[in-house]
């Protein structure tokens, strides 16, 4: 196995995980991505006395932009205090609807695309909202939360920006998801 060769033979840690290939130094926690189709190419420093890694892939991140983000919230505010005001009627900020009601919200619901979803949010029908606040409840997060998802997929042009990290550090990238 490659990984194995380059481990006898270098002082730096090679693996192979995730159809990728990782380099480290055994005293240096930071790890890179390895090219699969170009040279790898480490240069010895001899001030420090060890191999660096010349050549990382990069990792690309995305950040939000607050201000873009908090206008594409602004455009669904009316839906957003609608959800924040049943939640205040209920026990304890929990929007716990009964089964029949979350039922029916999930079967009224038409709208197969976030961006249908989001149209409902927009309008002014309480029985949409209603619908939409039903399909909202279903799953572990929040129905605010899920709403910030699915505002943040359907923007994600405007309100995430692309970060391209070339020192060789593996990051994780937060909004992933969204381009999923």
């Amino acid at each position: 196995m490659t990984a194995d060769w380059i481990n006898s033979l270098a002082p730096v840690h090679v693996n192979i995980s995730y159809n990728k290939g990782w380099c480290w130094e055994s005293w240096n926690r930071e790890s890179s991505i390895m090219h699969s189709q170009e040279d790898n190419i480490f240069k010895f420093d001899a001030e420090s006395r060890r191999w660096v890694f010349q050549n990382p892939v990069p990792t690309i991140t995305h950040k939000a932009k607050r201000k873009e983000l908090n206008a594409a919230r602004k455009l669904y505010a009316p839906f957003i205090n609608y959800v924040k005001n049943i939640s205040k009627l209920t026990d304890n900020g929990n929007l716990n609807l009964g089964r029949e009601d979350r039922k029916a919200g999930y079967y009224l619901m038409h709208a197969k695309t976030v961006e249908e979803r989001l149209a409902i949010a927009k309008s002014s029908d309480p029985e949409a909202h209603f619908a939409l606040l039903g399909f909202l409840c279903y799953g572990k997060q929040s129905p605010l939360k899920r709403l910030d998802v699915m505002i943040i997929t359907q923007h994600r042009d405007e309100v995430l920006e692309k970060v391209i990290h070339t020192d060789g550090r593996i990051r994780f990238d937060t909004y992933k998801w969204a381009f999923a």
